[in-house]
């Protein structure tokens, strides 16, 4: 199939589903911590520019994420 996506690479305004978190185990847990879990819809907001951190939101709530971790986040389409 086709390769795995970060979430680094979710363009402003798009969705995708959790599907699996990379990382270390620490990172890991951090991540689950803030609701990003697999199985989880996550939206990049449309006011998110090339910055770093960037704002998304996750089942509703906004979360705010470096993008070295969204690159642990990989996602499919929503």
């Amino acid at each position: 199939g086709p390769a795995a996506m970060t979430l680094d690479h979710l363009q402003a305004g798009n969705r995708g589903k959790i599907t699996h978190l990379l990382g270390e185990e620490i990172m890991q847990i951090r991540l689950s911590s803030i609701g990003l879990i697999p199985g989880a819809t996550i939206t990049m907001d449309h006011t998110a520019l090339l910055g770093d951190p960037r704002t998304y939101t996750v089942q509703g709530t906004q979360v705010s994420l470096r993008n070295s971790e969204a690159e642990m986040i990989e996602i499919a389409a929503a």
